[in-house]
């Protein structure tokens, strides 16, 4: 979550009565499936229990990437295959490596801890809060059928839970294409970091939408295209009359993943920040570029997401004749404290005109993050913010935030 206020917070597409009605449905399934039980976290001082050997590179995961789950939920030190299977039934033998289906799996996100701000203007600012209260459940009826639906509540309750995601993904497990279709965060750009705070590109660009896409995979190349519904401060128009494409390329070299993706979006304000700036008027397209690399302990990530020209005088006043854009660059590095994963992450990020998105003209953070338990993270994160000069409409100041965190996923 954001240490400092920039831009809406995100609202649902879909009611808390609909939300109400989809959740207790795979609930049906799990009471006549017999459940495997969990295994717990180990204590401290414990060894904890060999995971299982990673299964080969699924290159055609990387084209599913961005579709059905919030990528700002990303942590560190994530694990593949940690998720909880409610219900895991097998043929036969009850240790069979290979499940039949149906299968259940529930997904979770815990963040809750303490902030304070210096903003710009005014006193500081502190509180105990609970950012993230996330749950998903993953239904696969059989190997090709992938349902998906997400519950969230977020900022001590500043707006009511919501449905988050809820999608059906089509496709062969290991093929090399997929349909999905739903309300999902449409793939137009990646927002990956290990800081606590949303990078200003999220900010921009994230963009959560009912929408039907195509995607393919082959030798390390992936994409997508896709349509949705464009909405702005005038209502959704209830079609599918806007359209986006990613296409990327991914290889894990040694086990060091390693990624490049180009995302357009003919309507950029159509993002889950702007819809409720943006009046009425022409669709103004994005552009997005995120890369990714690790080597060793090492990890450089990079993304730019821009409008591709000026929003006309039909936008409203506060965006009219701007091109808004957002930048980050990151840097972490893995390392070994007291016997536990650590990371230290080093973050330089900045925008242009997005003065009307409350964004900062420039963001310098530093995030420690250590892994204190299975699933559990305590992350530590201290960030300047660099308003825009008066002359433009900001207020010229610096603004400080600290954060102390503690996220637990599963």
């Amino acid at each position: 979550m954001p240490v400092f206020p920039s831009g809406q917070h995100r609202r649902q597409r879909v009611g808390p009565a609909l939300l109400a009605a989809l959740l207790p449905m795979p609930l049906v399934l799990l009471a006549t499936t017999p459940a495997r039980a969990l295994a717990e976290p180990s204590a401290p001082g414990q060894t904890a229990t060999a995971a299982p050997a990673a299964a080969p590179a699924d290159h055609a995961a990387q084209a599913q990437q961005g579709f059905g789950t919030d990528p700002k939920h990303d942590r560190p030190f994530d694990r593949e295959g940690e998720s909880l299977p409610l219900a895991f039934p097998t043929e036969g033998d009850p240790t069979a490596e290979t499940p039949s289906y149906p299968a259940l799996e529930l997904n979770g996100l815990i963040e809750g801890g303490w902030v304070r701000l210096d903003p710009f203007a005014g006193p500081p600012q502190s509180e105990w809060i609970l950012y993230t209260f996330e749950l998903m459940l993953t239904l696969k009826p059989h190997p090709w059928i992938t349902a998906q639906v997400s519950a969230d509540y977020e900022a001590n309750g500043r707006a009511p839970p919501y449905l988050d995601v809820a999608h059906l993904l089509i496709g062969p497990p290991q093929g090399a294409w997929f349909i999905d279709a739903g309300q999902v965060y449409l793939p137009f750009g990646r927002y990956e970091t290990h800081m606590v705070s949303d990078p200003l590109t999220l900010v921009l660009g994230e963009t959560r939408d009912i929408t039907a896409a195509l995607g393919f995979e082959g030798t390390g190349l992936f994409g997508a295209a896709y349509a949705f519904s464009h909405q702005d401060l005038s209502g959704d128009t209830g079609k599918l009359d806007a359209w986006g494409a990613e296409l990327g390329y991914a290889s894990r070299p040694g086990g060091q993943p390693r990624r490049l993706t180009l995302g357009y979006l003919s309507d950029l304000g159509n993002s889950d920040t702007l819809r409720y700036l943006v009046a009425t008027g022409g669709q103004v397209g994005g552009l997005a570029c995120s890369a990714l690399l690790e080597a060793g302990p090492w990890t450089f990530i990079g993304e730019l997401v821009s409008a591709t020209r000026p929003f006309g005088p039909g936008a409203g006043p506060a965006l009219a004749g701007q091109s808004p854009a957002a930048w980050m660059l990151e840097v972490d590095y893995g390392f070994d404290f007291l016997g536990k994963e650590a990371q230290l992450a080093l973050g330089y990020q900045g925008s242009a005109q997005a003065l009307a998105l409350k964004l900062p003209q420039v963001r310098a953070l530093v995030t420690f993050n250590l892994g204190i338990y299975q699933y559990t993270t305590l992350q530590l994160e201290w960030a300047q913010d660099q308003d825009y000069p008066q002359a433009e409409g900001g207020t010229g100041q610096a603004g400080n935030g600290f954060t102390a965190q503690i996220a637990i996923e599963f």
